[in-house]
């Protein structure tokens, strides 16, 4: 093993781990790790059955969308925030430019 291989492999063990991967093309991020797709699903899950509880308690849609655009939003920032702490980064690509 050469120095520059193992200052890598430290320098690897250093980060915390990568749940989220750079897209090819655009801005965002794709899963990459079990722990990335178990978040992925366990937000739209929470979409959907927020969506499902207020469907159920709500007569109109006007108040269905006051109750629920809130939460989404909520919902929303705190997927962004786990994303962008798990992430390689942000920033806009193009291919492999």
């Amino acid at each position: 093993m050469t120095t520059t291989s193992l200052e890598n492999m430290i320098e690897i063990n250093n980060k915390k781990p990568v749940w989220f991967k750079k897209r090819k093309y655009i801005l965002g991020w794709i899963p990459s790790v079990w722990q990335g797709w178990a978040i992925l699903a366990l937000y739209i899950f929470l979409v959907i059955f927020d969506l499902r509880f207020i469907q159920s308690s709500q007569s109109t849609m006007h108040g269905v969308l006051i109750k629920f655009i809130p939460r989404l939003i909520f919902l929303s920032i705190a997927f962004f925030f786990i994303c962008y702490r798990r992430a390689e980064g942000a920033s806009w690509r193009w291919g492999d430019k």
